[in-house]
């Protein structure tokens, strides 16, 4: 319990930093409107100069004309950032947090008895020295006798798997 306590503690703690840092950044202004440019007058406006073309030469080669064209393909190497690092973790998808148990018999009532067999698991994963994982959230019994529990968004079911004969041995 007080690992738990001490990592969100730490979590806290990051995140106090982070609104810290984000509240810091200035906030950035609208876009200044371009200013009216007001067309001169016809009798103020100057005649443009005359243009001398140049004589005429010999026709480039196609190698002057290829040096003064970009190439078609170029490489780009953009910068790597700095991963920053996660402080809220993304959950899992609802199927990787399952654990279903198979009833022997179906109960009496289907709108109790998820609730408590609930119960059951919960206290045994709070109260039994080697479980060091959250309570199971969620209950629920389905049409062909199964029970499903669901695991916190965080974590995967797969890390109960050691657990599941005690789970299954609190449930009878």
């Amino acid at each position: 319990m007080q690992k738990q306590i001490s990592q969100l503690a730490n979590t806290i703690t990051k995140l106090s930093e982070q609104i810290a840092t984000l509240s810091a950044r200035p906030i950035p202004a609208a876009a200044t409107a371009a200013p009216r440019v007001v067309p001169a007058l016809p009798q103020q406006r100057q005649k443009p100069p005359t243009t001398t073309k140049p004589p005429p030469g010999p026709a480039p080669t196609y190698a002057q004309v290829a040096e003064k064209q970009p190439r078609e393909f170029t490489e780009v190497r953009g910068k790597k950032r700095a991963r920053k690092e996660m402080i809220l973790l993304k959950a899992y998808p609802t199927a990787d947090r399952l654990i279903i148990f198979s009833l022997t018999a179906a109960p009496n009532d289907h709108k109790e008895a998820p609730d408590r067999a609930l119960q059951e698991p919960n206290k045994t994963i709070t109260t039994h020295a080697d479980i060091e994982h959250l309570p199971l959230i969620l209950a629920n019994i389905t049409a062909t006798n199964n029970i499903i529990f669901t695991v916190a968004p965080q974590h995967l079911s797969t890390s109960y798997e050691p657990y599941l004969a005690i789970l299954e041995e609190a449930l009878h």
